[in-house]
């Protein structure tokens, strides 16, 4: 008997077929849905008509490059993801220079200049609606009492920079915040050093402050990218892509196909060209991280 054990024991498994239930796992979770995806995105295969199943191959592709609405969308998503990187790095550089000092009571606001980061999107959309009330926001009261018009927030012309205004409130902190762990790492000595051979703000920025940050502000940039080209919460509880199409991003578009239309195939294949778009845009990023890295 104690022999049997003995020998038991003494048998070895590879580490493949230990770490093999975990990888199924694993592989089931993340990997099982994108095939699952791809395999739909060659279907005709709409939602409440599930009996109708047809292989369609690369059909739901073609037609979604030859549809102006899908089209416009992706000019959306990237205009968007633009203008809100471009307010949101320089300004939270800006925030961050401005905090980067040792006074009483500066941990204290900087915790609260990082405050809107920790909110969630839906509520952060919320708040901005009530805010931006024509009827009965606070905005719209303060412009009244001064006289001036309030702007419609949420019209066909507007309402795209209303999203990216709301952006870039919850998300500058987090280019602070990480600009500010940068500027932390920079030695003190360096930087008066450089004032005391008569180097003045800019020429600081210019030449000590950027270089330091370069590879921190890219794989912040990257980071920021991405999340921003997914952007759903905030427009949907908000316009859910109205008025119109105005901010019809694309993960409006393919919500509304697969969920309100009901086009399995042409969301499924939506999705794929957004999971390319992404993949093409941070590998780009990333190829500027590491000539940024190597410099």
């Amino acid at each position: 008997m104690h022999k049997k054990v003995r020998r038991f024991v003494k048998v070895k498994f590879h580490p493949v077929l230990i770490l093999l239930p975990s990888l199924l796992i694993i592989f089931s979770i993340a990997y099982g849905p994108f095939l699952l995806t791809i395999y739909y995105s060659t279907l005709f295969y709409h939602l409440y008509k599930p009996a109708q199943v047809s292989f369609r191959g690369l059909a739901n592709y073609v037609l979604l490059f030859t549809s102006e609405r899908f089209l416009e969308s992706i000019f959306k998503t990237t205009l968007l993801t633009i203008l809100a990187i471009s307010i949101e790095l320089p300004l939270g550089l800006a925030i961050a220079l401005l905090f980067f000092r040792e006074i009483p009571g500066i941990r204290f606001f900087r915790g609260i200049v990082a405050l809107p980061m920790i909110i969630t999107p839906v509520v952060a959309a919320l708040m901005f609606r009530l805010f931006l009330d024509p009827i009965t926001g606070p905005l719209s009261y303060l412009l009244s009492m001064l006289g001036l018009p309030s702007p419609e927030w949420f019209g066909h012309e507007t309402a795209l920079i209303t999203m990216v205004i709301i952006d870039a409130w919850q998300w500058t902190p987090f280019f602070f915040l990480v600009f500010l762990t940068g500027l932390l790492g920079i030695e003190r000595s360096e930087l008066e050093a450089a004032e005391i051979d008569g180097a003045g703000f800019f020429q600081k920025l210019r030449y000590i402050i950027l270089p330091h940050l370069r590879l921190i502000m890219l794989i912040a940039l990257t980071i920021r990218a991405i999340d921003c080209f997914k952007i759903f919460d905030i427009i949907f509880t908000l316009t859910r892509g109205g008025p119109g199409r105005a901010t019809e991003v694309l993960s409006i578009y393919i919500f509304q196909q697969t969920f309100e239309s009901g086009l399995i195939g042409i969301g499924a294949a939506a999705s794929i060209v957004t999971f390319a778009i992404l993949m093409a845009l941070g590998n780009a990023l990333l190829r500027m991280i590491s000539k940024a890295g190597v410099g």
